[in-house]
């Protein structure tokens, strides 16, 4: 296992500038979707709550 590990070590390289901004625009971009995405969902279900006259009740211990 530990050869497999040190085999992987020695082949990786260090990305370059370009790659590393390529990468990091990608996770943002990817972060700003989800979070877009659950305010999307966040919003529809506050709307349906409120506007569709739907009770939500407490539960009880």
């Amino acid at each position: 296992m530990w050869e497999g590990i040190k085999r992987v070590l020695d082949l990786a390289e260090k990305p370059d500038r370009d790659e590393y901004l390529t990468i990091l625009k990608l996770t943002l971009l990817g972060l700003v979707a989800v979070g877009a995405l659950a305010f999307a969902v966040q919003s529809l279900i506050f709307l349906a709550l409120q506007y569709g006259n739907i009770q939500v009740q407490q539960a009880t211990p």
